[in-house]
């Protein structure tokens, strides 16, 4: 716990005690947790709209708070920590991270946490990709002649959302993107990139 509030790795929280710890601050946010028995919150406060945009794609109501939710400048949510813990932090990392001039990561970690932040640092560290907030603007797809534009589209699969989200990252040029990814994973780097 950091209770020194002129200090970057100091996250107050929502009650101000201050007993998050922050894993990495960059330009683009911070990510924290609070340890809760066998739950973690894990916290995120993005520092930019775009790093907000990235977020907001993928940490989905209602299972992350986002932020204007009870006041509160955050994403947040709450996850056992049998492994979805782990999860939530992977989502987030990613997004703060990719793009991310400067990420200064608190030297007070965890020995896994250490190691899994130099592992999502190392897979955002792709400098020829557009940085986060950089959009790039794509042509409009024609619809076919035979095609009713006014019927409503079918919701879209798990493995449709998956094969769209790959296809979209090669065109994107993300590095390393495969069919191992999680969702959750393809997800933020793709919003992360567009």
């Amino acid at each position: 716990m950091n209770k020194d509030t002129s200090n970057k790795f100091f996250m107050a929280g929502t009650t101000g005690s201050g007993k998050y710890i922050v894993l990495v601050v960059t330009e683009l946010g911070r990510i924290g947790y609070r340890a809760l028995g066998t739950h973690w919150r894990v916290r995120v406060e993005p520092a930019t709209p775009q790093a907000a945009a990235a977020l907001k794609a993928v940490c989905l109501k209602p299972e992350w708070k986002h932020p204007g939710d009870g006041g509160q400048p955050r994403f947040s949510t709450v996850k056992a920590t049998d492994g979805e813990h782990r999860n939530a932090l992977v989502v987030a990392l990613t997004v703060l991270l990719f793009g991310a001039q400067t990420a200064d990561v608190n030297p007070d970690l965890e020995p896994w946490l250490a190691k899994l932040v130099a592992g999502c640092r190392d897979v955002s560290k792709e400098p020829e990709i557009a940085h986060l907030g950089t959009t790039v603007a794509a042509p409009a797809p024609e619809a076919p002649a035979d095609v009713d534009v006014l019927a409503a589209p079918l919701p879209e699969t798990a493995d449709e959302e998956r094969a769209r989200l790959l296809s979209d990252a090669r065109k994107l040029g993300i590095r390393g993107a495969n069919s191992r990814w999680k969702l959750e994973t393809l997800r933020a780097r793709v919003a992360a990139a567009s």
